[in-house]
């Protein structure tokens, strides 16, 4: 059996709100790196506890993927069994593990993360912005020796998730000639603004017909303009038709009418 290292523990208050406040500069930080058109979703908060004398990784049952935020807060009280060893936190021991531990040149007996199959350390708390794909995610205190420990950790983790906004479908406005409109211009001008807020529009999502007649137009993605010139069209009724595709299967179709008069 091997002997443990003694290490005095103690956690002053000093150091838990050096801590606390380090842990909210990483979650501001996060924040601020978000994307400006995301939506953050809080999609997990729960606890796990962590065993002393757990026999190794603790499953948290959460699913990561590549982006997520995770924030993980600490608490509890542990103690490694050898003779006249204390009580330390999550923060672990200040003596340094070596390689018989399962995350070496951090502190003994600290509370470790791991993802993707590699350990870090996390201690009292932890912000970080998950990469490497999806992987779940387990906790374990670092610890060869398992049997003999007493006491528990526990670990209140949040993920929170980018989300893109819905996606809506596309609009047509502005119509011209106006809808139900009596005009005298042969060659009336036919024009729309036809725009999407997901998805930037050109040509090819959009179709023009005038009495059933598939024409041409021009489109400027810029202003989001439509227009057509028409061709000389008789005195009477007419019917145009907008129709815009999104590319991800959303679409709108405008019809309107107008009549040329003497």
């Amino acid at each position: 059996m091997l002997t443990k290292a003694y290490s005095a523990s103690g956690r002053t208050y000093l150091v838990a709100m050096m801590a606390a406040t380090l842990l909210a500069l990483l979650v501001l930080g996060l924040s601020l790196a978000r994307p400006a058109q995301a939506t953050q979703q809080l999609i997990v908060n729960q606890n796990v506890t962590i065993p002393g004398n757990a026999p190794g990784d603790v499953d948290t049952g959460i699913d990561l993927q590549t982006g997520d935020r995770v924030v993980v807060s600490a608490s509890g009280s542990f103690n490694p069994g050898c003779f006249l060893c204390g009580n330390t936190g999550p923060e672990g021991y200040t003596n340094i593990a070596d390689n018989r531990f399962p995350l070496p040149g951090v502190r003994k007996y600290s509370l470790l993360g791991k993802t993707n199959g590699s350990y870090f350390y996390i201690g009292t708390g932890k912000a970080w912005v998950h990469t490497g794909g999806p992987s779940r995610l387990f906790l374990r205190i670092n610890d060869f020796q398992m049997s003999d420990n007493s006491g528990s950790y526990t670990a209140n983790i949040q993920v929170f998730r980018d989300v893109a906004p819905p996606n809506t479908a596309p609009t047509v406005s502005s119509l011209r000639p106006v809808p139900s409109s009596r005009i005298h211009d042969r060659t009336p001008l036919i024009r729309a603004t036809v725009s999407d807020a997901e998805t930037n529009l050109g040509s090819s999502n959009i179709s023009l017909q005038v009495d059933g007649q598939p024409k041409s137009f021009s489109y400027d993605p810029s202003t989001d303009r439509l227009t057509r010139l028409s061709n000389r069209l008789s005195y009477g009724r007419h019917l145009a038709q907008i129709v815009v595709n999104d590319g991800d299967g959303l679409s709108t179709t405008r019809t309107w009418g107008f009549k040329i008069v003497r």
